[in-house]
């Protein structure tokens, strides 16, 4: 019966996940953390950055990494087949239904409109994500390095993230 809780769960995760894995984030928290209490805060923080580190899309790396988590591969295939339903079902819909009427104004607007919110939603969790993440100084100048690489376009998200591995495991080092 949990094969089919889960699979909901990541079934209404996923249809309710506009913008992308990202998007994503606050609702893994409320279902996942807090309202069925499958994982605690820190499983889950930990279950985001491996998910984000890995080859794959993020959504569907958390989905498995979750249902492994929860004991076994037929809860990640259930996880994973309920995040990725609603994305199949969509992209076919979009493909027949509104491809003809990408040209309108109206939902071009609409379009503006919800990139809008996607990234103030991003933001907020980042926010929220930080307050809890970053506890101590090497974890504050670790995300403030890895901020600074990415954003300065030097870098791309993977040596971003590697070095700020690297930086991090060399700051606990030096600071413990």
């Amino acid at each position: 019966m949990l094969f089919v809780k889960l699979y909901l769960q990541f079934l209404k995760i996923g249809l309710l996940g506009f913008g992308g894995g990202y998007m994503m984030i606050p609702l893994f928290f409320m279902d996942i953390v807090d309202r069925n209490n499958w994982l605690s805060h820190e499983e889950m923080f930990n279950i985001i950055a491996v998910a984000q580190t890995v080859p794959g899309t993020f959504a569907t790396n958390t989905a498995t990494l979750v249902g492994l988590h929860m004991g076994s591969i037929g809860y990640g295939v259930a996880a994973v087949l309920g995040v990725v339903t609603p994305a199949l079902l969509i992209a076919y819909l979009a493909d027949r239904y509104v491809r003809p009427y990408l040209g309108s104004p109206a939902l071009q607007g609409i379009l503006k409109g919800i990139t809008a919110a996607v990234i103030g939603i991003i933001f907020a969790t980042g926010l929220r994500m930080m307050h809890s993440a970053v506890v101590d100084a090497p974890t504050m100048i670790t995300g403030l390095l890895a901020f600074v690489f990415f954003y300065s376009r030097r870098w791309n998200v993977a040596a971003a993230t590697i070095s700020a591995a690297l930086a991090g495991m060399g700051l606990i080092y030096f600071f413990y």
